[in-house]
């Protein structure tokens, strides 16, 4: 089995979160342009130059999601002077600081095209669609009818709605096409090999592929349509078969009053998404990509999809967070992690954003309640969540029966359960040397802030005691300085005042006929007339 590092293909993770940071801007005479610092990670960084039209172009495009960003009004005079660009650029910045806070935006097309426009210049429905024409060529059991653009949250994977050949088989299809990931280690031949038994599951809470297959550029399969769409569309009341901005971007009410599922609808979706994980992890399959757009909605209560991502490579929508989690140590862990993920957003009718749930603002079913916080608190990840068979043996989840009218069944070939157990431990070796290596990114950046801090607190102390030392010497002397002399002794009498200066005509007269003689005898001073003086020099020494 050939075995490639991510780092050797050009493929991005597409969830990976960016950092923008607007450095400056420059003036074009006929415009304004600003300078956007994009990050991904520590090391990958760029810089995108964008004017204010193309903010507005932006804001344009998000508006179908219905979320209301601060975007700056435009201006049409004075627009150029440096006040109102200093000023405006600030605003720019909390413009891009809210857009990225909201998961569905940052994580969407048309984001990631005006921060990264070298990496997502293509035209992705174009190129899938000539994927799958060749593909077709050669399977003329099905064709395409017309693309579902951005149906779902991932990028790279485009949606065609598509029917059989078979004219007795009126049945509405689904086909999909995506493109190798970053993270896949097999190589094109053992891919096939393994991706070909999707074709054999059968178990009523999978959604099984009728045709995929595996080729040089991407990945392909038709599954029949799902009416009802997945269990997010459900709780967003949404066509499947729409834009995913429109379809979870506005904020709806949910299909209670609580905001998310009823307790009997969470109870039976729940328990046949663990029945569907207990199958796999039997298997020996690495799922690794459950939340409830990977749910679809069937007739008889739900079914999991999507199964053939992480045989591709692909990115997992909670990859940062379980980067972060380093008691995470497996794909069976994992997929616990993930459905408490999709119990919190069924009981909420919100996605989680963050690696924990505060218990304090969880409001819903005291079951439901206590089996959440044994899945996403930090106490239960770091002493250890329930595994899949205990949680289906929780009263909540146990007390839903399940009906099967055929035993599950999933036929893999020697060759195929080779690969599949070589590519589920050679995923676990890679998560456990990436979740080293993000623990050992965050101990520099907390010894890197812990040394600011201190050469902070030092020059603040120095300067404090600089401050306590001026003040130990300057205030003492001034205080000498403006202290009153010491009352005299009791029973002294005080000193007599000064007299009082003569007045009166003859005091001035007298003191001018004084002046004037003084002025006499300098004016009529004569060298000759002083006495010639003796000098008496000892300066040489006696013998």
């Amino acid at each position: 089995m050939a075995l490639f590092s991510a780092s050797e293909s050009k493929i991005l993770d597409d969830y990976y979160k960016l950092t923008v940071s607007i450095e400056g801007s420059q003036d074009l005479k006929e415009y304004v342009e600003y300078i956007l610092k994009v990050n991904r990670g520590d090391s990958d960084s760029w810089k995108v130059y964008r004017r204010y039209n193309d903010f507005v172009s932006l804001d344009n495009v998000l508006k179908i999601s219905g979320y209301e960003l601060p975007l700056p009004p435009k201006k049409w005079v004075g627009n150029k002077g440096r006040e109102f660009v200093a000023t405006r650029q600030k605003e720019l910045q909390n413009y891009v600081n809210v857009l990225l806070s909201i998961p569905l935006l940052e994580q969407s097309f048309p984001v990631k095209q005006f921060l990264d426009p070298d990496n997502y210049c293509f035209n992705y429905q174009e190129l899938s669609l000539q994927h799958v024409s060749m593909v077709l060529r050669s399977e003329s059991t099905f064709q395409v009818l017309q693309p579902c653009s951005f149906m779902g949250t991932r990028i790279r994977k485009t949606y065609f709605t598509a029917e059989s050949a078979l004219p007795t088989d009126r049945n509405e299809y689904l086909m999909t096409w995506v493109g190798y990931g970053p993270f896949c280690n097999l190589d094109q031949k053992d891919t096939a090999a393994v991706v070909s038994c999707l074709t054999s599951i059968s178990h009523p809470f999978i959604a099984n592929a009728n045709i995929c297959g595996a080729v040089k550029h991407g990945f392909y399969c038709v599954r029949q349509f799902e009416r009802h769409g997945s269990v997010r569309d459900l709780l967003h009341k949404a066509k499947p078969k729409l834009d995913c901005l429109k379809k979870y971007g506005r904020q709806k009410g949910a299909s209670s009053s609580s905001g998310g599922l009823s307790v009997p609808q969470i109870q039976s979706f729940g328990r046949q998404i663990l029945e569907a994980l207990k199958f796999m992890h039997s298997k020996g399959f690495a799922y690794g990509h459950l939340h409830l757009g990977n749910v679809l909605v069937s007739e008889n209560g739900c079914k999991l999809t999507d199964l053939e991502n992480g045989l591709l490579g692909l990115s997992c929508s909670l990859r940062q967070r379980v980067l972060s989690l380093k008691r995470l140590k497996s794909f069976e862990e994992i997929d616990v992690y993930s459905f408490g993920h999709c119990l919190y957003e069924m009981a909420t009718g919100q996605v989680l954003t963050s690696s924990y749930v505060d218990t304090h603002s969880l409001t819903c079913s005291t079951d439901l309640k206590n089996i959440i916080q044994s899945i996403l608190t930090e106490d239960a990840i770091r002493s250890g969540m329930p595994t899949v068979p205990e949680l289906l043996e929780n009263p909540f989840f146990a007390s839903t029966p399940v009906h099967y009218l055929a035993k599950p069944q999933w036929k893999i070939a020697g060759r195929a359960k080779e690969v599949l157990t070589a590519y589920k431990a050679a995923q676990e070796f890679r998560l456990r040397e990436d979740q080293r290596q993000v623990s050992l990114v965050k101990r520099r950046s907390r010894a890197a802030n812990l040394t600011e801090d201190e050469r902070r607190a030092r020059r603040t102390a120095k300067f404090s005691s600089a401050d306590g030392d001026a003040t130990k010497v300057n205030p003492s002397a001034q205080q000498q300085q403006q202290q009153p002399p010491p009352p005299p002794p009791p029973g002294v009498p005080p000193p007599p005042p000064p007299p009082m200066p003569p007045s009166g005509d003859p005091g001035a007269a007298g003191g001018g006929q004084g002046r004037g003689a003084l002025l006499s005898d300098i004016a009529g001073f004569r060298k000759d007339g002083l006495k010639k003086a003796v000098t008496n020099d000892r300066s040489q020494p006696s013998v």
